[in-house]
């Protein structure tokens, strides 16, 4: 138990501990979102479908990662989540990048995994909006003209805005104080 107890009070007198610690958490994360990545494409997929419900009725092909709009109605339709359209595929980056800046000597290891959870947070959103906007888009535009341009444009801007977004909230929430940068030697 003292043991465990010791691992748990990270900010005691071993910091370095700590930073292997979360470094290593960190890139396990990276793995473990490769390879369960197909759970992770239904739980978005969930997601989305209890998210969207209010707007239309909704259901979710968990196993398939399909989100369903409109299923029996006119127009009704599916959008898979595939593994090239996961936020997860921009999660594990950030979780790599988050794992090398625990190797500079002033970075602190909760600061950092604070600033993972919350790009984190902002690329799950952006990836649910990103949903949102290509339902609404074939809602309007039909199944060809509104997937085609809502998913390979708007979709994209919206993934790539998120991916910098995230990495500058690392990056900020990682350096503890506004305006100075990690990479910068004092």
């Amino acid at each position: 138990m003292r043991v465990l107890a010791g691992i748990l009070q990270l900010r005691g007198p071993h910091p370095a501990a700590a930073k292997v610690l979360t470094a290593t958490g960190l890139v396990m994360v990276a793995a473990l979102l490769a390879v369960f990545l197909r759970l992770f494409r239904g739980v978005e997929a969930l997601i989305a479908a209890r998210l969207y419900s209010a707007g239309m009725p909704t259901s979710v092909d968990f196993r398939g990662a399909i989100v369903f709009f409109g299923l029996g109605q006119p127009g009704g339709f599916g959008l898979r989540i595939t593994p090239e359209c996961t936020s997860a595929v921009l999660i594990a980056p950030i979780a790599l990048v988050a794992a090398g800046l625990l190797s500079r000597p002033r970075v602190r290891w909760h600061r950092v995994l604070t600033g993972f959870l919350a790009a984190s947070a902002v690329l799950v959103i952006a990836d649910q909006l990103r949903l949102g906007v290509i339902a609404w888009a074939v809602q309007q535009f039909g199944l060809q003209a509104g997937f085609q341009w809502s998913h390979v444009v708007v979709g994209s801007v919206i993934s790539l805005v998120s991916a910098v977004g995230a990495l500058v909230i690392l990056v900020r929430i990682a350096a503890g104080e506004p305006g100075v940068g990690v990479l910068h030697r004092n």
